[in-house]
């Protein structure tokens, strides 16, 4: 057995076996990325497919993506093995292969996602620790205990620019995401929650939530900081006659929050006069940012707030 290294963007014969086999092995979870695989997102992320080659056949693979945006970050998705060869350790060697190329590319930051429990034991074999109440595992590659690394990653600075979200986000939104943070919901948009109340399941299913939203008509922004790390996302999009828009940021930099949703306000313009958002009533501090934007109660008895103002000469 051999391991051999596929970059995108993939020939179109690679990326229909690949996908095919993807397909078999994950069945009805699996959806495939035929744009990504054919270089769409190539400015934005770097991809290479690691495979376990025997005889002519491809047998096991993990796929890697690299952010170009902020290169001490990656995932691994597609982490396979067919079914007839498994327990021959070749998640293992593809595992092995990865970290050592993703590390001397001076990567720090791993992560990936698995609900599997046998998966799961692998991963934590090759270094990989859980993350608070969720699928997702992370491996720093540094000497640095983890908690370390995410207070350095997140530590305080200017927070920057707003951005027009991109693939660019794919994988620097997994450590955002995965942050507890102290308000309950995240993006009501996208039925995202803080791991601080409830269990995420996703990890490189995370950006497909935000573009599958603007499959749908919609935009997302995001925040980054001054050494251009994600720190804030938010949504817009059209429902019925009002767009429905949310956000967050890593509670270092709450004070970006309403620029953030500022921008989410503006790609409404023309659009609408009428913005609607919903969170918890007890959620404090997204009622005082909402307040600020000029959102009002519709009831303090349901979880929706509503702004019904004219935005002209936004």
């Amino acid at each position: 057995m051999e391991v051999k290294r596929f970059t995108v963007p993939l020939d179109s014969s690679t990326s229909t076996t690949l996908t095919s086999l993807w397909g078999d092995i994950f069945g009805g979870g699996y959806d495939p990325l035929p744009g990504l695989y054919a270089g769409e997102e190539i400015h934005c992320n770097d991809d290479t497919i690691f495979a376990c080659i025997e005889g002519s056949s491809i047998i096991g693979t993990l796929h890697m993506t690299i952010s170009r945006k902020t290169p001490s970050l990656a995932g691994f998705g597609e982490v396979a093995t067919l079914p007839e060869y498994r327990g021959r350790g070749i998640a293992t060697s593809l595992l092995d292969v990865a970290i050592g190329c993703f590390e001397s590319k001076d990567g720090r930051a791993l992560f990936l996602g698995s609900g599997n429990p046998a998966a799961q034991r692998v991963y934590e074999r090759v270094g990989f620790l859980r993350l608070q109440n969720s699928n997702i595992f992370a491996r720093i590659l540094s000497d640095m205990p983890a908690d370390d690394f995410y207070s350095e990653y997140f530590e305080p600075c200017g927070a920057g620019e707003v951005l027009a979200g991109s693939p660019s986000e794919r994988i620097d939104m997994i450590p955002l995401l995965a942050f507890p943070s102290p308000s309950p919901i995240l993006d009501c948009n996208l039925n995202l929650f803080s791991t601080t109340y409830t269990h995420q399941p996703s990890c490189m299913g995370l950006y497909p939530k935000y573009e599958s939203l603007r499959q749908r008509g919609g935009e997302f922004f995001a925040l980054r900081n001054d050494k251009g790390r994600l720190v804030g996302l938010a949504t817009a999009v059209m429902v019925d006659d009002a767009c429905w828009m949310d956000g967050f940021t890593h509670p270092s930099f709450s004070d970006g929050l309403p620029t953030l949703l500022r921008a989410a306000m503006d790609w409404g313009t023309g659009k609408t006069v009428r913005y609607r958002t919903k969170f918890p009533v007890d959620d404090s501090f997204k009622q005082t940012v909402f307040s600020q934007l000029g959102f009002r109660p519709i009831s303090a008895d349901i979880l929706e707030w509503c702004s019904e103002y004219f935005c002209a000469g936004r």
